[in-house]
């Protein structure tokens, strides 16, 4: 009997007044039970950082390493980390900055309207042990500085899974895209 099937059953036997019992046999293990399983993402839960934040996360935050280990200790591997988010999309790459990350805030809690990163901060992205997934600018529609960061990222960040181009740029304000008018 498909799912569909039992459903309707169901639903026709409860308008009628008439109880029904519906029981679940579920296994106390995986692998059992004559049921067939999906495998399971060794690493189920991946990890995001706000590009102008990763850095600081780290550099400053103890904490960081510790969770990611924690991760790792939990479930065999390495969590992946996904750096982006809206900063990636104001961030330009400057190759002559010796700095992970440049910028100015307001107020402590602001994220930077304009910012720059350097070599650094792919170097220090290459660091973590597990897959890496690196956001980069399509917002300012600069695509030479775009593959420059990219160039950098494939030959720094050893477990590069997937470079991202744009953070939600199929986001729209209207009928004009979010990040400008056009990308190229």
């Amino acid at each position: 009997m498909t799912r569909i099937t039992q459903l309707v059953t169901l639903g026709a036997a409860a308008a009628q007044g008439i109880e029904a019992a519906v029981t679940f046999a579920v296994p106390s293990k995986a692998g059992t039970g004559g049921y067939s399983y999906a495998p399971l993402d060794p690493a189920p839960v991946g990890i995001s950082f706000e590009f102008f934040a990763f850095p600081s996360y780290f550099t400053n935050v103890t904490a960081t390493n510790q969770c990611l280990s924690n991760w790792k200790d939990l479930t065999g591997t390495w969590p992946p980390i996904r750096i982006g988010g809206t900063t990636q999309d104001r961030a330009s790459y400057d190759a002559s900055t010796s700095a992970y990350v440049v910028y100015s805030v307001a107020k402590p809690a602001d994220a930077p309207a304009t910012l720059t990163f350097g070599p650094k901060f792919m170097t220090l992205a290459g660091t973590y042990p597990g897959s890496v997934v690196v956001g980069l600018n399509r917002g300012k529609n600069n695509i030479d500085n775009t593959i420059a960061a990219a160039k950098v990222a494939v030959s720094q960040i050893k477990n590069l899974l997937a470079i991202e181009l744009g953070n939600e740029p199929e986001c729209k304000r209207g009928m004009i895209p979010r990040h400008g008018p056009k990308l190229t």
